[in-house]
């Protein structure tokens, strides 16, 4: 955190990136408060807190929201494909996970601050008007009398960075890939998932998806069925966003039709606002 006092911040793009626009005001301003722990976090740009990924709970916890709000409008940015999900369900920020990677490159190129005269990275160059000899390994400090002239850094053979680079990137390119999680965050974030799901929620009144759940990783179930919700018939899953029904069939439809020996038949179904009743 001290490392990282400050973060840069592009309002054109924040209010350009279509991803953003889609969704509401209320998923914005979380996604906000969570670019802020991203930024404080050890991998950069993914949500963990001490080195854990946390659970809606837990995260409702620190930012001082309900555990259904942050459910519900994570789910929304979910679908409009604002994040991306780790391989133990962690949420990433594309965009974060690229800037810190240009960084690294940057300051192992030179750009780590001071002056390159003074670290030996560059060779002064003598104006052909001074018949003054310098010694090319004397890096001194050059008195601005002296009228020399420098060479400026090749940056290792980096290019200018494009406006455009600064930003979320233009429609359709491409996202970084992404290292691989290794197994010890995958042991550390079950542990923190495996508390907030204790205690049984839908799936209790069902002995088959009861089953299911216990045959999960903890966090797969946190993200993709804890508030998902069965519909008239037990193999029947209605899920609040057409992202996570799009990736419960890619991930789960061949283990969801062993476990329940039928096709599961996963719908977008977003939950309705409780009616408020008449006085």
């Amino acid at each position: 955190m001290t490392e990282r006092p400050w973060l840069k911040w592009y309002p054109a793009d924040w209010r350009a990136e279509p991803r953003l626009r889609i969704v509401s005001r209320a998923a914005r301003s979380l996604w906000v408060d969570i670019i802020g722990l991203m930024h404080e976090a050890d991998p950069y740009g993914h949500l963990v807190i001490s080195g854990m990924s946390p659970t809606h709970k837990q995260l409702a916890g620190v930012l001082g929201d309900s555990e259904k709000d942050i459910a519900r409008l994570l789910a929304e940015l979910q679908g409009a494909g604002v994040f991306d999900l780790s391989a133990d369900g962690t949420i990433v920020s594309r965009r974060m996970v690229r800037d810190k990677k240009k960084a690294d490159i940057a300051a192992k190129n030179g750009r780590g601050g001071g002056s390159p005269l003074l670290k030996g990275w560059l060779k002064p160059q003598l104006n052909p008007e001074d018949n003054r000899q310098l010694n090319p390994e004397d890096n001194r400090q050059l008195n601005q009398e002296d009228n020399r002239q420098l060479k400026p850094p090749d940056n290792g053979g980096l290019k200018p960075q494009r406006p455009e680079a600064r930003g979320f990137g233009p429609s359709g390119q491409k996202p970084m890939a992404r290292e691989p999680e290794t197994r010890v965050r995958a042991r550390v974030a079950e542990a923190a998932a495996t508390p907030a799901l204790s205690e049984p929620g839908w799936e209790a009144n069902s002995t088959k998806w009861a089953e299911f759940r216990e045959k999960l990783n903890p966090n797969q179930w946190l993200h993709w069925f804890h508030n998902a919700r069965i519909n008239g018939s037990e193999t029947t899953l209605l899920v609040l966003s057409p992202f996570a029904e799009e990736e419960i069939n890619k991930r789960f439809s061949d283990q969801l039709e062993r476990h329940f020996g039928e096709p599961v038949t996963v719908k977008y179904a977003p939950e309705e606002p409780a009616k408020k009743a008449k006085p």
